[in-house]
């Protein structure tokens, strides 16, 4: 008798990841200027200084969009 939830075709295997560098020192030190310019648009904000809370928060927006270009650059490549 036949099981009929018996899977015959194996799946075929998920390709690997690249090997390589997970990550360079350029990429750690934008994520690393993204988060201290993300804390000090909440201590500015906090603190009643919008404006330059402001600055802080465009100043680590830039820094994300650099580190994801950069990112999907080199995963197209």
């Amino acid at each position: 008798m036949s099981d009929p939830y018996r899977i015959d075709d194996p799946a075929p295997a998920a390709p690997r990841p690249r090997e390589g560098k997970p990550g360079s020192a350029l990429t750690i030190l934008l994520w690393t200027i993204a988060a201290i310019f993300a804390g000090l648009n909440t201590a500015m904000s906090i603190a009643g200084q919008e404006l330059i809370g402001a600055v802080f928060g465009g100043l680590g927006l830039l820094f994300v969009v650099i580190a994801v270009v950069r990112h999907l650059k080199r995963r197209r490549a």
